[in-house]
């Protein structure tokens, strides 16, 4: 998308997602940790350690492809591009 759209389009797109991504996050106590490019980072049990931390991350990923889902096909039926997102998750435990 870079290639072919302005600059400002892009940054508005991605900042109308990350707003989303950010707040959904919040719903299983995770904290966005930075923004690198087109990716955003996000902790959970951190900076209160809790038991069940691996939970609140995969069921905030779930979250996030439904909500991604949601917003892609309203922008398609708005003649809007949409965007394509990969999630991971890492846990230590």
């Amino acid at each position: 998308m870079s290639k072919t759209m302005e600059p400002g389009k892009l940054t508005q797109i991605l900042n109308e997602y990350f707003s989303y991504i950010a707040q959904a996050g919040q719903i299983y106590s995770g904290h966005v940790d930075k923004y690198i490019g087109d990716c955003v980072m996000l902790v959970f049990g951190v900076p209160e350690q809790t038991e069940h931390h691996t939970f609140q991350a995969i069921s905030y990923a779930l979250l996030i492809q439904r909500l991604i889902t949601t917003l892609n096909i309203q922008r398609e039926k708005a003649g809007q591009p949409i965007i394509n997102f990969h999630i991971a998750v890492n846990s230590s435990t």
